[in-house]
């Protein structure tokens, strides 16, 4: 009688899909490992392997002896479609711009042309599939048509879907890459409205309070580690998604000087300080996007079109691109 009310106490995990959680190997207790080491979910039972300092740390490693590298990147340029969408004149623009922002952070970019649905598929899992055991992160730039359901290759397959684009390199099927920043930026229309944006008039300053850094959950993974040899991780941290525009929402794009989203991004990446914070970065974007570039006007009319950029952040720690540089 005792054990069911303490079942009762404890509660069941159920999920609100329709399935149920997979099964999954529990943590073993140990007070001996000075390593704690993340099942990789394979059938071979392959373990990746980090040091506790890689939990506690508050800022990724770039550039360090440990990861000399910064890392590649992949760009996916679509200009020329054959699906009956509109050629995306002016992208390579946008390509270059990507192309030596990176290089000049120390990244490694490889930039592939008008690609297909399966071509884009099978390139970020060749990338998956290398070992970045050397490198501090990823990234990968995408110029494409979209809409609310993803973003378009060139040919008539089915819609790319940003959570399968990004899932090519989780932590499952890229385990050299557990534990760093994995960074996907897509310049593509989210939907088929045009923001106009909305007259305001600046009365007063308003500044908020920054939110202090919790000390507890530092010393609880501290404590963990004379506890437990083997943790598991989220298979989606440590990625960055950065997005053009609002969901529903279209993208600019000028067939002279490309995209003000990318040449935005690109111009406050120019400036970054070795110490910034890469999503303070990213809000700079969103700011200077916001009060300061008209990205073109409604068709046929005067009415100046805005867009209004987003991100989603799943990283742990702070991401300083700069560094290394």
């Amino acid at each position: 009688m005792s054990d069911k009310r303490e079942e009762k106490r404890i509660g069941v995990n159920h999920s609100d899909a329709r399935g149920k959680i997979p099964q999954q190997t529990e943590a073993v207790s140990s007070g001996k490992e000075s390593l704690s080491q993340l099942p990789g979910g394979s059938e071979d039972g392959t373990m990746v392997r980090m040091t506790t300092a890689d939990l506690t740390r508050d800022t990724y490693e770039i550039g360090t002896e440990r990861f000399p590298n910064k890392g590649k990147v992949l760009i996916f340029n679509n200009i020329n479609f054959n699906n009956g969408m509109p050629d995306r004149v002016g992208s390579d623009q946008d390509a270059s711009t990507m192309y030596q922002r990176f290089c000049d952070l120390g990244f490694e970019p490889t930039l592939f042309n008008d690609c297909t649905h399966d071509g884009i598929m099978e390139k970020l899992k060749a990338a998956a599939s290398e070992d970045h055991s050397l490198c501090s992160c990823f990234a990968c730039v995408v110029l494409s048509h979209g809409d609310q359901d993803g973003i378009w290759a060139t040919d008539k397959s089915p819609v790319l879907k940003t959570e399968d684009l990004m899932a090519t390199m989780n932590s499952q099927n890229c385990k050299s890459l557990v534990g760093k920043p994995k960074i996907f930026i897509f310049q593509a229309c989210r939907g088929l409205q045009s923001d106009a944006g909305v007259a305001v008039n600046i009365t007063d300053r308003v500044m908020s309070d920054a939110a202090s850094e919790s000390e507890e959950y530092h010393a609880h993974l501290i404590q963990q580690e004379s506890t437990y040899q083997n943790i598991r991780l989220p298979t989606d941290m440590d990625f960055l998604l950065i997005q053009a525009t609002a969901p529903g929402r279209t993208s600019i794009r000028n067939t002279q000087t490309g995209s003000p989203f990318i040449q935005c991004l690109s111009e406050v990446m120019s400036n970054m300080e070795e110490n910034d914070d890469f999503l303070d970065v990213l809000t700079k974007v969103h700011r200077k996007m916001a009060f300061n570039i008209s990205t073109g006007q409604l068709e046929g009319t005067s009415i100046n079109v805005k867009q209004m950029p987003c991100f989603t952040s799943m990283l742990t720690k702070k991401l300083l691109l700069k560094k290394g540089c």
